[in-house]
């Protein structure tokens, strides 16, 4: 998909190995950050149902947010965006 890394930083969340890459997009807008936790299934505060049944909304840090599992772990974009198109580019993601 069309997006280009700008940072990445690996980390602890909970005792779980996380990653964590700031993104910009196809456009060249930035702002977006994905974040994929080792084992995690489920995000507290992500749990509103999205127009894709395996993606969830909600908000993190007053920034909304997208989580969606990826074999075993959780991947959540997060960014200056709306619900809704956050949930396009995580279908983007997901492909």
């Amino acid at each position: 998909s069309g997006f280009t890394p700008t940072s990445r930083i690996t980390g602890y969340l909970d005792n779980r190995p996380f990653v964590r890459f700031g993104l910009r997009d196809q456009l060249g807008l930035g702002g977006l950050a994905v974040v994929m936790i080792q084992g995690a299934d489920r995000i507290e505060g992500l749990d509103q149902p999205t127009s894709h049944t395996d993606i969830r909304a909600g908000r993190l840090n007053d920034v909304n947010a997208v989580t969606w599992p990826v074999q075993g772990n959780t991947c959540i974009l997060f960014g200056e965006r709306p619900t809704d198109e956050l949930v396009a580019l995580a279908q983007d993601m997901m492909k």
